[in-house]
């Protein structure tokens, strides 16, 4: 008897949940209205594991969800900012996302169990919003099935067809009085009639010029009567999913397509006129600039934007899924493949003919009188970059269940990645800095894992062990002075124990090691002379990073809407991937290499700790509230794999001496998002409050080599509220939608980066740092550079500004 109540403590505690909320309450009747009492009391167990859900008792990682209902009503652009409103999340630039301190590249985003990060950076794809039906952010002790990325796991579920035809469609506008944004989405599903399947279509596009001045040439194409043309930034996304009607998890096949056309600006690209390299016959003063037409004969028109860098990034997944059950086991398997192309170059294609010495962009000189040293006057961005990448997965899972709530699980994995690259940087020529870097890559990789969750009274035990074996491959012996370590394994143990306090309670504490394989970029190279310290050397003796992740949570459900989370976290990470300075040994046969340069290496090392504090309040159909308040301190060697980003292109690098806080360091964040909807509308609001980025100090034009001021200094606190309202227009033929969006409600403005890359300036903000030692020396913002002749020389850089206020208007319809 003992042995059947210890095996069902769980269940019981499900019951007694049901049996003590206010609306179950039920007494025994000595007449037959008491099988009535029973089944009403059987009913309101099936609402009870809904709540079991929100305590999520059985598990030790933390899972964050977001329902398509949150998504849909949140006031939001992306996947990037729904997941900035959750506790730990930090959001930079609006689009880069750091969990829990991590880098960009260490959060591994997942569909049906197979990875779509690209290898050689583990970048995520873009993903149409509006064909998401939940996303599960997965982070602290992992289990032993989720692995690859330091920061954990982004879990993506679809939406599938359903058994009649629906579709949704909606655009959203600021009709040209802000920022030229447009978005497009739509969804259409239902049943095909054949075999039972169903099919789901989403595609979404999002058309922005930002908040940055437009310099480009407008370039439109007129179709069916209508004007279209790129702006500055440029999103596309697909995905069609076929599957079952009746069993969707049955089996399905997805493909995901995408399209992004970056078109970025630059103050340095910004001279709109006439130019001339030589105003006079001494070419003494340099190139001049007129804004107005000079008939010399030395002068020509020049749009100085047109001649900048674009990038077009393409990428197509394709994945197949199946699902079985028979008794208590679950087989699984995933089969998938992804590719990528992205091109950087003068117009985003593959053509190298701008690269000339002919074109290399003129700067200026300093301390004359018809030019500066800051602005381009001819040629164009002296820059190609063309990554072609493919990853294949197949992945197969076996599940048991063992006893109430406990079970039994084992995978296998395999994958093979493709990796190719073309690289120009023409600010080499006449230095004797080799300017091509080529690579043409491809290695496999496998993964396993066995895991097992165990229900004993009032304890579940979540332990399990993961194993990868990463390789560089056979490319790696081309790469010159950098002999390959061959292949790895690493071992991933995990354990979790979770604690059910009471029906309302839970306590759970988890330790996981992850491990991710270094991306592809990092590991090859064809450079056998002198490099800049742009671009490290290539090296595929690097190892795969790991971080030891040690988290207690405490859950509480409060009522029957309303719960409460609490997390504490540490987070230590070593073997990232680095750049150090190395002495090359010269082999037989190749150039006399310089003595020093800079190269890949695994010697970074950071640590994250932090408090989570997270209510929450879910009424489905009719509201959703979440409040957040996460400390969080993230220290480390460096912030970035490449290197300082400010430093002389020749001289060799100083190597950290102590941890600093990360770029990405945001000590305090307060989050609020809440929906509310009603018959004939609905209203939507998030608020993010920060504390101030930490940024680093420097000095006029000095070398610096005191790497302890390194993001010594902090921006001021930072607010950002989105509103959004909608309303449904009554006694209409077809349901339509009315809407308004407000994003930055209080136009808050400020500082939210103080430096930013200079290239291909090879002085002004390249070798040195010169809108952070305007902001030291002043104490104003928006950056300038220094000049011999005038000093400091403002440029109201608007990049390192807070977006301002913008309005928009939407209209959708569904059936």
């Amino acid at each position: 008897m003992h042995r059947v109540r210890s095996g069902t403590l769980l269940a019981g505690l499900a019951l007694a949940a049901a049996l003590a909320a206010p609306h179950a309450r039920a007494a025994p009747l000595p007449d037959s209205a008491a099988a009535d009492s029973a089944v009403r009391v059987v009913r309101q167990l099936e609402e009870t594991v809904v709540r079991a859900s929100r305590l999520d008792a059985f598990t030790s990682q933390t899972r964050l969800r977001l329902t398509r209902q949150a998504l849909g009503r949140l006031p939001v652009d992306g996947l990037a900012q729904a997941l900035a409103l959750q506790p730990g999340v930090v959001l930079v630039d609006g689009e880069v996302v750091h969990v829990r301190g991590a880098r960009p590249g260490e959060l591994l985003v997942e569909l049906d169990g197979i990875a779509l990060n690209e290898p050689l950076r583990d970048r995520a794809p873009e993903v149409p919003f509006v064909a998401l039906d939940e996303v599960e952010l997965v982070t602290g002790g992992l289990e032993s099935d989720h692995g690859g990325g330091l920061a954990g796991t982004l879990v993506l579920r679809t939406a599938a067809a359903g058994a009649t035809w629906r579709g949704r469609a909606e655009w959203q506008s600021d009709a040209r009085t802000g920022t030229h944004y447009d978005r497009g989405g739509a969804r259409i599903s239902g049943p095909l009639g054949v075999g039972g399947l169903g099919l789901a279509l989403s595609g979404e596009a999002r058309l922005d010029d930002t908040h940055l001045p437009n310099l480009r040439t407008l370039e439109r194409t007129r179709v069916l009567g209508g004007s279209f043309g790129w702006r500055a930034d440029n999103r596309l996304a697909a995905l069609a999913r076929l599957s079952p009607v009746a069993d969707p998890r049955r089996f399905s096949i997805q493909s995901l397509v995408s399209r992004r056309v970056d078109r970025p600006y630059d103050p340095m690209f910004a001279l709109r006129g006439w130019t001339t390299p030589c105003p006079d016959d001494s070419c003494l003063e340099g190139p001049a600039f007129s804004e107005t037409r000079v008939d010399s004969g030395r002068f020509a028109p020049y749009d100085a934007a047109d001649h900048y860098g674009v990038t077009e990034t393409s990428r197509l997944a394709v994945i197949a899924s199946a699902q079985r059950s028979a008794g208590r086991d679950r087989f699984s398997v995933a089969l998938g493949w992804s590719g990528e192309r992205r091109v950087t170059s003068l117009d985003g294609t593959e053509s190298e003919a701008y690269l000339a010495k002919a074109n290399l962009p003129t700067f200026g000189l300093e301390a004359s009188d018809s030019s500066d040293p800051f602005h381009v006057y001819l040629g164009d961005s002296p820059y190609f970059r063309r990554e072609r990448s493919s990853s294949l997965e197949a992945r197969a899972e076996w599940w048991r269940e063992t006893s109430p709530g406990g079970h039994l699980r084992a995978g296998l994995g395999i994958t093979h990645e493709r990796a190719e690259l073309r690289e120009l940087d023409l600010t080499t020529w006449g230095t004797g800095w080799d300017s091509l870097r080529t690579y043409d890559a491809s290695a496999p990789g496998a993964y396993g894992f066995v895991g097992t969750r165990w229900v004993r009274e009032g304890l579940v035990v979540n332990a399990g062990v993961r194993a990868e074996w990463f390789t560089p491959g056979t490319a790696a012996r081309s790469t010159p002075y950098a002999p390959s370590a061959g292949g790895t394994w690493s071992w991933s143990p995990r354990l979790g124990l979770s604690f059910p306090l009471s029906p309302r309670d839970a306590f759970s504490v988890g330790y996981a090691r992850i491990v991710q394989s270094p991306g592809r970029d990092y590991l090859y190279d064809s450079r056998a002379t002198k490099i800049n310290n742009r671009r490290p050397l290539g090296n595929p003796a690097l190892q795969p990073a790991t971080a030891i992740t040690y988290e207690a949570s405490l859950r509480h459900l409060i009522d029957a809407r309303w719960s409460a989370r609490a997390s504490l976290f540490y987070r230590d990470l070593y073997r990232q991937v680095s750049a150090r300075v190395f002495r090359w040994r010269t082999a037989p046969g190749l150039p006399q290499p310089a003595d020093y340069e800079l190269r890949y290496a695994s010697d970074d090392a950071g640590r994250a700790a932090g408090f989570e504090l997270a209510f929450a309040r879910e009424h489905p159909g009719h509201s959703g509230v979440t409040a957040a308040y996460t400390w969080m301190q993230t220290e480390g060697s460096e912030s970035f794999e490449d290197g300082l980003p400010f430093f002389p292109l020749t001289l060799p690098q100083p190597p950290p001496i102590a941890e600093h806080p990360l770029a990405w360091d945001q000590e305090h964040r307060v989050t609020l998002a809440a929906w509310w909807t009603a018959r004939h509308g609905s209203l939507s609001w998030s608020t993010v409050l920060g504390s101030g980025l930490p940024w680093t100090p420097a000095e006029r034009r000095t070398v610096e080599t005191d790497l302890s001021r390194i993001h010594s200094r902090r921006l001021p606190w930072s607010e950002s509220s989105d509103f959004g309202a909608r309303w449904n227009l009554p006694r209409w033929r077809a349901p339509l939608t009315l809407g308004l969006d407000v994003r930055n409600v209080f136009d808050h403005r400020g500082a939210r980066r103080v430096s930013i890359d200079g290239y291909p300036n090879r002085v002004i903000n390249t070798s040195y740092d010169d809108y952070a030692a305007f902001r030291e020396e002043t104490g104003r913002g928006g950056g300038a550079y220094w000049n011999d002749a005038n000093g400091w020389v403002r440029v109201h850089d608007p990049r390192l500004e807070i977006p301002p206020r913008t309005v928009r208007i939407s209209v959708s319809t569904g059936w």
